[in-house]
């Protein structure tokens, strides 16, 4: 008799919300059509809802707004599966997301998928920041106790200024690569866009969010920074997810 082992993964997906329900239940329609056979949905920002394999925990939006560092490392400590999803409540998985997965396999630590704009074009997905390339470091002040809504960060310069030498004109803030690309020679002016990415709960741990930077304060580019001179960061382009409304693409945070 031939037994055939198919293969699995198991994933937390990570949603956070302010309360968005219609979206947030959008995004658990499209996990639920994966079929993936151990799974969990922590939703963070909302009390409301009621779908199988769901916790749905309650966030006090008033304290700082745009407390999504906070938000996404609540997730994390919940988490009980080493695979975890986070997104923000625009983005669902294409319907056969969880095939692309399995086809990569689990050979990573962070990883990025296909992120499709609302339009049908690339969002912020494998990509490289402007400000890395263009030789800057992000630095939190080493005195803040708690997140402030004036720039919360500044800028140091490095030795690593390669953005002559690609020929990049001053006003690119944008720099996908290509798909086959497979990031090595990068990795160093890497970004992880906080708005939907993969990452191993434990580097998640080793590695939490920043929670002195709060939305629109470059926390995801931060976040790279720290992580990826320990891990790498790899592509799949197996799987595919697309946003429920269009964004644009954000600009170098020191403009």
């Amino acid at each position: 008799m031939i037994f055939i082992i198919i293969p699995t993964m198991k994933f937390t997906f990570g949603i956070i919300t302010n309360n968005n329900i219609q979206n947030v239940n959008l995004i658990i329609d499209s996990i639920e059509k994966q079929r993936i056979p151990e799974y969990e949905v922590i939703v963070v920002g909302s009390d409301n809802i009621n779908r199988n394999h769901t916790i749905s925990v309650p966030f006090d939006e008033t304290t700082f707004t745009g407390w999504i560092t906070k938000k996404k490392n609540i997730i994390t400590r919940m988490a009980k599966y080493e695979n975890i999803v986070y997104t923000h409540d625009y983005i669902i998985l294409d319907d056969i997301w969880y095939d692309g997965m399995l086809t990569y396999g689990d050979n990573f630590d962070i990883i990025i998928n296909k992120i499709y704009n609302s339009n049908g074009t690339r969002f912020r997905d494998w990509l490289l920041n402007i400000d890395f390339i263009r030789g800057l470091q992000f630095k939190v002040h080493d005195n803040l106790k708690t997140p402030i809504l004036q720039c919360p960060y500044i800028w140091i310069k490095n030795e690593n200024y390669i953005a002559d030498t690609l020929q990049i004109p001053d006003d690119t803030y944008t720099i996908f690569l290509n798909y086959d690309d497979d990031g090595e020679k990068w990795q160093k002016y890497m970004y992880v866009s906080g708005s939907f990415f993969i990452c191993k709960k434990h580097v998640m741990e080793k590695y939490p969010l920043n929670e002195l930077l709060l939305h629109n304060q470059g926390e995801d580019v931060e976040w790279s920074q720290r992580v990826k001179t320990e891990f790498k960061i790899k592509f799949n382009s197996h799987s595919s997810v697309s946003l429920l409304k269009y964004k644009s693409l954000s600009k170098s945070l020191c403009v």
